[in-house]
C-alpha cells in the first residue's frame, strides 16, 4: 500500500516548484537588465549619427549656395522640435534645410569662404554636440564631443 501512495502523489505533482519558478525569474531579471544598458548606447549612437547626417546635409546645402551666391551663408539657425516642427531661418537655397527632429543647427563664423556649424540635440543637452568647420581649404570632416563613450562614434572624428 505503501508503494501505490507513492506512485500516486509522484503522478499527480503538475506545474513546477517555487524555487524553480524563482530561478526563472532572476534568470530574466539579470537578462533584462543586461539588455536596457545596452539601449542607453544605442539610442546616443543613433542621436549622434542623425547630428552627422545633418551636418553632412548642411555641407551640401552649403555648397549649394556657394555655386549660386559665390559665398557660403555665414549665420543660421534651423531647429526641428521632437514634435517635428522646424523653426529658426536660414538663407536661400537652405531655407528648406530640416535637422532631424531634435537637433539643432546652428553656422557660426563664416566669413562667404568659410563656414563652420553645430549641431545639439534636446535629448542630449549641450554637452553632447557634433561640429563641422568647412570651406575653401578646409576638409568639412564632422567632429563629435560629449556623446556616450558606449557609442560606436562617440568622441571620434567621422569621415
Amino acid at each position: 500500500m505503501n508503494s501505490r501512495a507513492r506512485v500516486t502523489a509522484s503522478q499527480s505533482r503538475k506545474g513546477f516548484t517555487l524555487i524553480e519558478l524563482l530561478v526563472t525569474i532572476v534568470i530574466i531579471g539579470i537578462l533584462a537588465s543586461i539588455a536596457i544598458s545596452q539601449m542607453g548606447g544605442v539610442k546616443n549612437a543613433a542621436i549622434e549619427a542623425s547630428a552627422i547626417v545633418d551636418l553632412k546635409n548642411l555641407a551640401v546645402g552649403q555648397e549649394r549656395a556657394y555655386m549660386v551666391n559665390g559665398q557660403y551663408l555665414s549665420t543660421g539657425t534651423r531647429t526641428t522640435s521632437a514634435a517635428g516642427v522646424v523653426t529658426g531661418t536660414m538663407g536661400a537655397p537652405l531655407n528648406t534645410f530640416a535637422p532631424s527632429k531634435g537637433n539643432s543647427v546652428t553656422i557660426n563664423n563664416g566669413d562667404g569662404q568659410t563656414w563652420s556649424a553645430t549641431v545639439t540635440n534636446v535629448a542630449t543637452g549641450e554637452d553632447a554636440s557634433c561640429t563641422i568647420s568647412a570651406g575653401v581649404g578646409l576638409p568639412g570632416i564632422p567632429v563629435c564631443t560629449g556623446f556616450d563613450a558606449a557609442s560606436p562614434g562617440g568622441d571620434n572624428e567621422e569621415e
